[in-house]
């Protein structure tokens, strides 16, 4: 069908309003039938190929788009369960002090999930983190307050050798131990894509994850959302489960 069709159309660029004929011999006769294409059936050829392909583009465009977008939910996941692992590590180790570990909400706050999203961005020159060594401009001294999200690169240096955050992590606790004990407190980890700088207005929840040919929920949602319900060492995921990596965490390129 698309074969006939586009021999259809070049007959029509090649001689259009005109008509082909082709000779016939019929015994020791021969015949000039009028056979070919007029101009109607030129527009028609060419109205039938611009549907098809205004058909065929649109989803194409939304597969393009979701793949993209359950892309960049599979590194945030990682991201969000490598820094829960990297402070579960840290209490192990019995390294906890409260300057190392992510700041506590206020005493007001009594569910985690009520903590407001990010209204500040750390800079990527000065607080970026990346298992690229180049990029890497983080050290394990430098804890972002409960309102900063912290700049996580994933991707290495782009082609003109610039280091730019693809997430942004924000991460506090609430303790459980009114004595203050740093190894008895809940943690909320929030990764939010690099597009959600630029936003006004960021929600908590996390983003749904649904066909889209566009940009979705998640440059104003977190993409991932990880917690623990009792304590850091018995952590349970709240949102979701996903592969336990190390810190910096090597995370697949888009």
């Amino acid at each position: 069908m698309k074969s006939m069709l586009l021999k259809t159309l070049l007959s029509c660029v090649a001689q259009p309003g005109r008509f082909l004929y082709s000779a016939r011999t019929k015994g020791e006769s021969s015949q000039l039938p009028e056979e070919g294409l007029t101009l109607l059936e030129c527009v028609v050829a060419i109205a039938v190929i611009a549907l098809t392909g205004a058909m065929i583009g649109p989803p194409l465009v939304m597969a393009a788009a979701t793949r993209v977008q359950n892309r960049r939910a599979e590194q945030a996941q990682q991201l969000a369960q490598g820094e829960v692992d990297r402070i579960r590590a840290m209490v192990v180790q019995g390294n906890a002090t409260a300057e190392l570990l992510p700041k506590l909400v206020e005493e007001s706050v009594t569910n985690l999930e009520a903590q407001g999203a990010p209204d500040t961005f750390l800079a990527d020159n000065t607080y970026l983190r990346s298992p690229n060594t180049t990029c890497n401009k983080y050290d394990t001294t430098k804890v972002a307050a409960i309102n900063e999200a912290l700049p996580v690169d994933v991707n290495g240096p782009d082609a003109d050798g610039n280091c730019e955050a693809d997430f942004y992590i924000q991460a506090f606790r609430g303790n459980l131990d009114p004595t203050g004990n740093n190894q008895d407190f809940q943690l909320m980890v929030r990764v939010y894509s690099a597009q959600a700088k630029d936003q006004e207005t960021l929600g908590v929840e996390p983003a749904g994850l649904s066909f889209t040919s566009g940009n979705g929920e998640y440059w104003t949602k977190p993409l991932a959302v990880l917690s623990t319900i009792k304590n850091l060492l018995g952590a349970i995921g709240m949102i979701s489960s996903t592969p336990t990596i190390s810190y910096p965490p090597t995370v697949v390129s888009s």
